[in-house]
């Protein structure tokens, strides 16, 4: 339900390993990652944390959906552009681990940043300034 932690996938893994895995690789092989973030993203974080992610995929479709209705924008292009590269990650990641990279993770953000914010489909939170000094002061 829960997951086993992030980054804790190598040290359950081998408890579940195969032995035939085992037969044709070397003792020394030690997987660290499921080659698929959303297996991956699963067992780390269990079925609440794999909602959360899928709650943010979902929101990025829907936010492409509504950007790519409006092809006045005169940042069309950009913003299709920045689709196909949250499309790239997310097909690369059923065979890879794309979001475990520092780099790439960085690179995914920037482009769901740019799109939601090209889209005009930003939501501004404001908050109170009393409540911050309530938890700060």
């Amino acid at each position: 339900m829960l997951g086993v932690g992030l980054g804790n996938f190598k040290l359950v893994y081998p408890r579940y390993r195969l032995d035939k895995e085992r037969a044709i690789t070397s003792k020394d092989v030690q997987v660290d990652h499921t080659h698929n973030e959303f297996l991956q993203f699963l067992t780390d974080t269990g079925i609440i944390g794999f909602g959360v992610f899928l709650f943010v995929w979902f929101s990025l479709f829907d936010i492409s959906r509504k950007a790519l209705r409006n092809e006045e924008n005169p940042d069309y292009l950009l913003i299709v552009g920045l689709i196909g590269a949250l499309l790239s990650v997310f097909i690369h990641s059923f065979v890879s681990f794309p979001l475990q990279n520092p780099a790439s993770l960085m690179g995914f953000f920037l482009a769901a940043a740019f799109l939601t914010e090209l889209s005009g489909q930003r939501k501004v939170i404001t908050l109170n300034p009393a409540v911050w000094q309530r938890f700060l002061f």
